[in-house]
């Protein structure tokens, strides 16, 4: 196994959009490779200098993968599929990291999880991790290590709450699915922000 792990970085279509983001990830990446060299590996970046913009422009770049790791970093908002079709022509055995930028200017955490939505439809397993300080690399230096060494990391999540359900709910919940049958109708995909979800009175079906 090569210490080597590539780095993928999808951002918006739009110019006015990747003009403001770009320079900010590209610090945030010299921070992240920093901490991947600390751990031993080498980064092969993929795009260094400019994001990646275009499904076709994705689809063309992945090929350049040839590490045994794969990181996804994505610095703002990235449309996922930007990252599901190239994703998608990776070897299965790669572990592969989704990384966002959690700092509250842009929403790299957003992008992140319209992708993850995407990738995990089409059966692409991948980890995720967030981050907002990254010149504070013990915020996630141990995680990136986890990844890079074991090829997973699970990023913790708070306990789920125990909701308990008895027969009388499972009525109410039958009852009230029976008064909306016909009346509207839910399109669900991998994107955020409606772009893709949405509930919507089917007046125009009848």
């Amino acid at each position: 196994m090569s210490n080597v792990v590539d780095i993928y970085l999808p951002l918006d279509s739009r110019d006015t959009a990747n003009a403001e983001v770009w320079p900010v990830t590209e610090k945030q990446l010299k921070e992240l490779v920093s901490v991947i060299e600390d751990c031993g590996w080498t980064a092969h970046v993929l795009n260094p200098d400019s994001p990646i913009a275009s499904v076709a422009e994705g689809m063309r770049v992945i090929k350049k993968a040839e590490g045994s790791r794969f990181i996804n970093f994505m610095g703002g908002w990235a449309y996922p599929d930007f990252s599901v079709s190239p994703m998608w022509q990776l070897p299965r055995e790669v572990p592969k990291l989704m990384l966002g930028s959690a700092i509250p200017d842009f929403p790299g955490a957003v992008g992140l999880l319209a992708s993850v939505a995407g990738t995990e439809q089409v059966g692409i397993q991948t980890g995720r991790l967030f981050i907002e300080n990254f010149d504070d690399h013990d915020e996630y230096k141990e995680a990136i290590a986890a990844f890079l060494a074991e090829g997973k990391y699970d990023f913790p999540l708070p306990q789920p709450i125990d909701v308990e359900v008895d027969g009388d709910h499972r009525a109410k919940a039958r009852s009230v699915i029976d008064r909306l049958r016909g009346s509207i109708y839910g399109a669900v995909g991998p994107r955020s922000m409606q772009m893709w979800n949405k509930i919507s009175d089917a007046d125009f079906l009848k």
